[in-house]
């Protein structure tokens, strides 16, 4: 069962908005280019799917059942 909706996964996409900010920010010396992953069980709704190119994030798509 799924329990993260729309909603959850534009949280998670902000997310990975707000983290490599903060990580850019922190390591100003470094040259390496921070790409963050978001996991999801789920494809991604058109707008999130737009939201995450535009922001440069890889997104994965989990198995939706382990084991």
């Amino acid at each position: 069962m799924l329990d993260s909706d729309d909603t959850d996964r534009r949280r998670g996409v902000f997310q990975c908005i707000k983290y490599r900010a903060v990580m850019e920010t922190m390591d100003m010396r470094s040259e390496t280019q921070l790409v963050p992953l978001l996991v999801t069980q789920t494809a991604l709704p058109g707008d999130l799917s737009d939201l995450v190119w535009r922001h440069g994030i890889r997104h994965f798509k989990a198995p939706g059942t382990l084991g």
